[in-house]
């Protein structure tokens, strides 16, 4: 596996800090790169798409909102957001939230 230096030569630290994309030389030229989560995070910030989010160990319950802020422990703050219930299809309205990474299994956009 093959890890480019970020803008400025920097070499990647502990914990892959610094590195910009992996790419593996194994892997068929026609699939694309691997993206670091947090850039798929910052995406979603940038275009204020509405989020669905996944919760772990809560099946039956989705959050859904646009992302306004997140570190690197995947926290997120949500603006506008709902819970939404798969089972009752109900929706229940939240605010600005903060959503604790560990809570997150999947992140999807709404098309909303």
């Amino acid at each position: 596996m093959r890890v480019e230096p970020a803008a400025g030569g920097r070499q990647p630290g502990p914990g892959g800090r610094g590195a910009r994309e992996i790419s593996c030389r194994c892997a068929p030229p026609w699939l694309p790169r691997l993206r670091r989560p947090i850039n798929l995070i910052f995406r979603f910030l940038q275009s204020k798409a509405v989020i669905q989010i996944w919760l772990y160990d809560q099946t039956d319950l989705r959050i859904e909102g646009r992302i306004i802020g997140f570190d690197e422990y995947m926290n997120l703050v949500l603006d506008d957001a709902h819970e939404v219930s798969v089972k009752k299809k109900t929706r229940k309205p939240l605010g600005r939230i903060l959503l604790k990474g560990d809570n997150i299994t999947l992140m999807q956009t709404t098309g909303r």
